[in-house]
């Protein structure tokens, strides 16, 4: 009933939202435009559902299927009206390079060989668990987190601990107080173990 998602744009404590930083629509408009041009679809995502610009394409497929999630319904209009907290590009590296210029009000993070995600500037994990622990009265330092891409940098920086798992992306091994074992080898519990909080 509590927790933080969407990388930090969308924060519910014991069932109620106490932090909301959606993303810009007009520009969102304007980013939609550029990508169709582009031929690069978009999923759109809000605190219930996500929807795509396309009924089909195999880089959705494959990003998405790689979290064990379904290719999304179509629906290119879902942000009309809407409060989305994160938008998926999916394009290879090479090409999301365009967009970084041309819209300066996103922050782009890449999180698979197909997709990056799509985030309100200066948004993150750490801003997201900074208004949970300001909601809790607890102090950063106190806060463990564990993480291995690179959306997890601004929150393994943050808080009082990070741990990075054994399969992390090198930069967050770098800013870790701990690197424990892979995420497919019990790597959160052997952190928990090896912090003795557990």
């Amino acid at each position: 009933d509590s927790f933080v998602s969407f990388n930090g744009q969308y924060v519910v404590f014991e069932n109620e939202a106490i932090y909301r930083n959606p993303l810009n629509q007009s520009e969102l408009n304007k980013f939609l435009h550029v990508t169709n041009a582009n031929d690069h679809p978009l999923i759109f995502m809000n605190e219930s559902t996500m929807k795509a610009t396309t009924e089909y394409h195999s880089y959705i497929e494959t990003s998405l299927g790689s979290l064990l999630f379904p290719h999304p319904e179509e629906d290119a209009s879902f942000y009309i009206d809407k409060e989305i907290y994160q938008s998926l590009l999916f394009c290879s590296q090479d090409e999301e390079k365009q967009y970084f210029e041309k819209f300066p009000e996103f922050d782009f993070i890449r999180w698979h060989p197909y997709s990056v995600d799509v985030l309100p500037k200066g948004g993150s994990k750490a801003e997201g668990i900074k208004q949970m622990i300001d909601r809790l009265g607890f102090d950063l330092k106190d806060v463990y987190a564990f993480g291995d891409g690179m959306n997890d940098l601004e929150m393994l920086k943050a808080v009082g601990t990070g741990v990075a798992m054994g399969n992390a992306v090198s930069e967050a091994k770098a800013l870790a107080d701990l690197v424990t074992s892979d995420v497919s080898q019990n790597g959160i519990w052997n952190g928990l173990k090896e912090l003795q909080l557990i």
